[in-house]
C-alpha cells in the first residue's frame, strides 16, 4: 500500500471514522439478480447438459459472461463431462469418501501382508541374501 494511502487511512480515523468497510457507492445495479439466478438453476434442472452459448440464446439481454457467472460462482456448478454438476461435496458425500479410501487403505496394507507371510514361508527371495561363508 502507498505512503500516501496509510496517510489518508490516517487522516480518516483522526476524524472519527470508525468504519473499515467502504461506504455504498452510487453506480450501475448488478445484472445478476435473484430471479435470473432461479431461472438459470431451473435451467439446469431441466437439462444438466446446456451450454452457455445456448442458454446465451434463451436470454438474449444476458451476456455469457453474466450467464458463466451465474452458473459458475453463484450456483457453484461446474462442466464435468458434459453436464452441470454442484461443485461442493455435502458433508455426506465426504464422510462417504472418507469411509471408502480408508477401505481401500485397510485392504491394500492387509494384503500386503499376506503376500509377506507367504513370501515367508515359502523361502521366496524377498531381496535379503545370506552368506554362511562369511
Amino acid at each position: 500500500m502507498s505512503s500516501s494511502k496509510v496517510r489518508k487511512w490516517v487522516r480518516a480515523f483522526k476524524d472519527g471514522w470508525e468504519n473499515v468497510h467502504d461506504e455504498p457507492r452510487s453506480g450501475r445495479p448488478s445484472v445478476i439478480t435473484d430471479d435470473l439466478v432461479n431461472v438459470v438453476d431451473e435451467k439446469i434442472c431441466e437439462d444438466q447438459r446446456f451450454t452457455i452459448s445456448t442458454s446465451a440464446l434463451e436470454f438474449p439481454n444476458v451476456g455469457r459472461t453474466t450467464l458463466h457467472k451465474v452458473v459458475s460462482e453463484k450456483l457453484k456448478f461446474r462442466k464435468l463431462c458434459a453436464r452441470w454438476v454442484p461443485r461442493l461435496l455435502t458433508e455426506e458425500h465426504k464422510l462417504k469418501r472418507m469411509v471408502c479410501a480408508l477401505d481401500f487403505f485397510w485392504i491394500d496394507i492387509i494384503k500386503k501382508v499376506i503376500n509377506f507371510r507367504e513370501d515367508c514361508h515359502r523361502g521366496r527371495d524377498m531381496g535379503f541374501s545370506h552368506n554362511p561363508r562369511v
